[in-house]
């Protein structure tokens, strides 16, 4: 599963990552598992540039996996 979130150019994001973390275990329960874990490190992507190619908007997906056991067993 990918988490993700947007900061514009002058923006200096302050990440929840207690609370990220949370949301994705409980995605992870839903389906079945008992726990979630990040992996993969960042991935950002310019949504935005100005006529100078700076960068204007920031998207980053945060990649999670589900663990533990598996629906079924």
């Amino acid at each position: 599963m990918v988490e993700g979130f947007q900061f514009g150019a002058f923006d200096k994001p302050v990440v929840d990552w207690a609370a990220a973390d949370a949301d994705a275990k409980e995605r992870c329960h839903a389906w079945g598992y008992t726990n979630a874990e990040r992996f993969a490190g960042l991935q950002k992507i310019c949504q935005e540039r100005n006529g100078y190619g700076m960068c204007m908007q920031t998207e980053v997906h945060v990649t999670c996996q589900c663990t533990g056991p598996a629906p079924g067993q």
